[in-house]
């Protein structure tokens, strides 16, 4: 059976004219490359590039394969995009806090895509808002006050504070005025 991988390698490094090229493009390293035209070589029994140093030329049944086959792993290619692209045909990308994502967000994951497994969630979480007018993003989960220009925001809770102390320290105070006794104190 004609070696599929040796195959895409070739048409790509044929293309190219660079095996490092390929590899890039593969995901690959420049030696995988290497050894997969080399196995296709070996398959079909002829040579298929010239090699002077780094430089690659192909051979005359070199250019005849490449003419065969290559519009034909473009085809497969092409169509494997649309059958993937199918497969998700709705995205959605949402930004918010690395915590909020851990603590509230990612529990939740399971029970969304049981109700819209055609859409692709894509989350992504970092320290800094996104600007969400600039970039792909299509909605984020943000901490404030909702006022963001030209973007439309809804409310989804509130949050609660409390102070926290050692008992140690609690004993010290009178809490038994009540929290107005914490304004006086420095916030750590």
């Amino acid at each position: 059976m004609v070696p599929l991988n040796a195959i895409r390698a070739f048409v790509l490094a044929a293309r190219s004219l660079s095996f490092t090229d390929a590899a890039t493009q593969l995901s690959v390293t420049q030696g995988a490359v290497s050894q997969q035209v080399a196995r296709l070589e070996g398959y079909l029994g002829v040579r298929l590039f010239e090699r002077a140093g780094r430089r690659l030329t192909l051979t005359a049944q070199g250019r005849r394969l490449y003419i065969a086959v290559a519009s034909s792993v473009e085809r497969i290619d092409s169509t494997a995009a649309v059958a993937r692209a199918n497969r998700f045909p709705q995205r959605l990308a949402v930004a918010t806090l690395s915590s909020f994502a851990a603590k509230w967000l990612v529990p939740r994951l399971p029970r969304f895509h049981d109700l819209h497994p055609a859409v692709r969630l894509q989350v992504q979480c970092g320290a800094e808002a996104v600007p969400l007018l600039d970039s792909d993003i299509d909605a984020a989960i943000r901490f404030g006050t909702g006022r963001w220009p030209g973007l439309q925001t809804q409310r989804l809770f509130g949050e609660g504070l409390f102070a926290v102390t050692t008992p140690a320290y609690a004993a010290e105070l009178d809490l038994s005025a009540g929290p107005e006794v914490l304004k006086s104190l420095p916030l750590y």
